[in-house]
């Protein structure tokens, strides 16, 4: 297991396991992927895979870790090699992944951050658009166990475009359950929440018709740092930067401590985009962030 050795306990776990129970996580981990291929990295709370196969695939941990949490050491084992047989249980044999009209029911959309791809040679075959800066919002398969990418291979035999693809997949997407709060703060403004189960930020890609509550007159702050959590706030005044630092905290401790995690960036939503607030480093090494000129624009002429 000499893979483990170079893989630290990522900060983010720290309130959840030791080192010595991460080391423990990898080395079963590994030894039920070697069964099916080989871990060439891990880092980060990642694990990069190739199959015998010769397809790549790249596993997270942080819903391991959490379900690992209330259960005893001795069952560990059986726990871990139950997460990770999912993903090789060929509930996809029973599709005719190249019939259009047989999938169509079951395709769908995640959001996964850019880093989640680095190493899948396979990038390239993955059928995706981008909503969100640093992210990619990737058709997949949704099967009742697992997520599985639509590649290149199985779109080009389905005879329809990539737009009609994604209409379809978002259709099913609003189909799902979300939860919806709404927090009300001191300084005059509205944060709503949107909870589900893995599927939060891609509710909000279809903004008019799911989040439609939380749009002001100039537009909303939008926050997606995990799978199953997303934010927004109506923008009314040039209040902005007060609220940014009002939700600060919280957008942070969800993507620290939440399954899935996605991204911290500040989003702008108005006409139907999203647009991504920049960043600079000063020279103390502070994170400055900067408001979309055409929102300051608006807020500067209202």
């Amino acid at each position: 297991m000499a893979l483990t050795k170079f893989e630290p306990l990522p900060p983010r776990y720290k309130h959840l396991i030791n080192e010595d129970q991460y080391i423990r996580l990898l080395e079963i981990a590994q030894d039920f992927l070697e069964q099916y291929g080989k871990v060439s990295k891990i880092e980060d709370g990642l694990i990069d895979f190739t199959s015998f196969e010769g397809s790549d695939q790249r596993f997270g941990l942080d819903n391991l870790i959490r379900n690992l949490l209330d259960e005893a050491p001795a069952v560990w084992p059986s726990t871990i090699n139950e997460h990770f047989s999912k993903f090789f249980s060929n509930v996809e044999l029973g599709f005719d992944l190249g019939n259009f009209e047989q999938i169509k029911d079951i395709i769908s959309i995640r959001v996964y951050p850019d880093s989640y791809f680095d190493s899948i040679t396979s990038i390239g075959e993955l059928i995706f658009k981008i909503d969100f800066e640093d992210t990619m919002s990737t058709l997949v398969f949704d099967y009742p166990d697992k997520f599985e990418p639509v590649f290149r291979e199985h779109f080009s035999k389905w005879n329809v475009s990539e737009e009609t693809a994604f209409q379809i997949a978002m259709e099913h997407l609003n189909q799902h359950e979300v939860q919806v709060g709404k927090k009300e703060f001191d300084n005059g403004f509205n944060q709503y929440s949107f909870f589900s189960s893995t599927y939060s930020p891609c509710i909000l890609l279809d903004f008019e018709r799911n989040a439609k509550i939380a749009k002001g007159k100039f537009g909303s702050l939008v926050n997606i740092p995990t799978h199953g959590s997303a934010f927004a706030v109506p923008i009314n005044r040039s209040n902005v930067p007060e609220i940014i630092v009002a939700i600060t905290d919280t957008i942070n401790k969800f993507y620290d401590e939440d399954p899935g995690p996605i991204t911290t960036n500040y989003y702008w939503y108005y006409s139907r985009k999203f647009t991504k607030f920049q960043t600079s480093k000063t020279k103390d090494g502070l994170i400055n962030l900067h408001l979309p000129p055409e929102l300051i624009e608006l807020l500067k002429n209202s």
